[in-house]
């Protein structure tokens, strides 16, 4: 792996954990759901992102996890055990910061984003653990 692309991949990986851990601390705050909804779509984006610049797959600048997970999928092909977990992920990438998008996420939906973005986050890791 070239430099920068090592240093990419550090990078989307630290951004992807401290957006896990500050949807985790927000899970404690009354009425933070819209946040945490986004920080978890946050976290499982970039941990998508950290992957495919370790598989050095190109991928478009975009929120829209399903895209990501099927560009990985073509070389992981478990990749598409996480769908559900990314479609649902997706809709807080911009339905969670801006309120004329609809209702806002409930208390339910961020302890199930939060679990989704672990579930994604965690089989990340495993790969790239993998590659190394």
């Amino acid at each position: 792996m070239k430099r920068r692309d090592a240093q990419e991949v550090v990078a989307w990986w630290a951004l992807s954990c401290s957006d896990l851990v500050v949807a985790r601390s927000l899970m404690e705050l009354a009425g933070q759901s819209h946040q945490v909804c986004f920080h978890c779509q946050q976290a499982a984006e970039k941990a998508l992102k950290c992957l495919l610049e370790a598989e050095r797959l190109p991928f478009r600048y975009n929120h829209d996890l399903v895209e990501l997970l099927d560009r990985l999928a073509a070389r992981r092909g478990e990749a598409v055990a996480f769908a559900t977990d990314a479609a649902f992920l997706t809709e807080f990438a911009v339905g969670a910061r801006y309120p004329s998008v609809g209702p806002g996420p409930t208390p339910e939906d961020a302890a199930d984003a939060l679990a989704a973005a672990a579930r994604v986050v965690e089989w990340c890791d495993s790969a790239l653990e993998s590659l190394a």
